[in-house]
């Protein structure tokens, strides 16, 4: 059984099911940069373990330097995909020394596509199959020579490093020290198993790479970290969504009870308005009153007016009587320091005279 064709492939099936994920998530959140650069860390990262396995099963020389190459394309694409996933979850943009970065990344790629053997070597002369320490025979280069650009690597190699850990350095100091030490821990662990495959290569015995495991402990710690947020985000936006429901509620109830007391207080109002009018009218009817006994007006003409006052309606006023002249017949009239009386006698046929109500 092959177990390193086999291991590579788990670690390229965990990393593919990883970066599907973060696009799916990252399409839906807010933080689209960091998600979206991490899923496509995950892509590069399966390129590289397949590629790794294809490099150990190659058969001739010419295999095996692509197989390399293409290898070493999606380390270097990985590389940069991780700059950017580092400023984009640390919020350290640097944009100046990302995009020089990117610049010296993509020289390197196409340096790497030009060359026969890549940018590592400069020619390998065959090739030889080692053992591992389970016994399982792996395709390693002999007889190679180093390339000119191993310095250029180098170079690219440390400024890379200087700046993610200035990345997660300034995340820590600013308070978020646990998805810093997430951070650096899984960085750690990649630069430690880059740092492996460098050292080896650099004697001219490369032996088996580790790299792709580094980045896969990278993409299981950095992947339940985003996934903790996320799951800790929509809790808060729960928690949230039923602190409004419950306000709105409260506010609903409020609103219903402070109309019922606009309601009982506009009644209340009508009430009081119409017994204002009441009161206003009869005051009016009480002034009348006291106007024509102070002038001393006939009774019944006091009383057709004070009706009119307190039922709002007007009420004609009583026709004087009328009567026919005649010398034994007269009509009644108060006179000044007589007695009213009623009702009038000795009225003579053709008189007539009308009565207030």
């Amino acid at each position: 059984m092959r177990v390193i064709p086999t291991m590579l492939g788990m670690v390229a099936g965990v990393c593919l099911y990883v970066g599907v994920l973060h696009v799916l998530v990252g399409r839906r959140r807010a933080e689209k940069g960091a998600h979206l650069t991490f899923a496509l860390l995950c892509f590069c990262i399966v390129g590289a373990a397949l590629s790794s396995a294809a490099r150990y099963q190659a058969e001739t020389v010419a295999a095996y330097a692509s197989a390399l190459k293409w290898q070493v394309s999606f380390a270097f694409a990985a590389g940069a995909l991780l700059l950017w996933f580092v400023a984009f979850y640390t919020g350290v943009r640097h944009l100046t020394f990302l995009l020089g970065m990117i610049g010296v990344i993509a020289f390197g790629l196409a340096v790497n596509a030009a060359a026969p053997f890549g940018i590592f070597f400069a020619h390998i002369g065959s090739l030889t199959s080692a053992a591992t320490l389970w016994g399982e025979r792996i395709t390693q280069p002999a007889a190679v020579t180093a390339g000119p650009w191993l310095l250029f690597v180098r170079v690219g190699f440390l400024g890379i490093l200087l700046y993610l850990g200035h990345a997660c350095y300034r995340q820590y100091r600013r308070g978020e020290r646990a998805a810093a030490l997430k951070l650096g821990l899984g960085l750690f662990v990649v630069f430690a198993a880059r740092w492996h495959d460098q050292v080896a290569l650099f004697q001219g015995a490369p032996g088996l790479s580790l790299v792709e495991y580094g980045y896969l402990a990278l993409i299981v710690v950095m992947s339940l970290g985003l996934l903790d947020d996320l799951i800790r985000v929509g809790i808060i936006k729960q928690e949230a969504e039923a602190a409004i429901r419950t306000l709105n509620a409260g506010l609903e109830q409020r609103v219903v009870a402070r109309t019922a007391e606009l309601q009982a207080a506009n009644a209340q109002l009508d009430q009081q308005r119409q017994l204002a009018e009441r009161r206003r009218r009869v005051a009016e009817s009480l002034g009348d009153l006291l106007d024509l006994l102070n002038a001393g007006r006939p009774l019944h003409d006091l009383w057709g007016r004070s009706r009119s006052r307190l039922t709002g309606s007007s009420t004609p006023r009583p026709q004087p009587c009328t009567i026919a002249p005649t010398a034994s017949s007269h009509c009644w009239r108060r006179r000044a320091g007589t007695p009213a009386r009623w009702p009038p006698t000795n009225l003579g046929p053709g008189s007539s005279c009308s009565r207030p109500l």
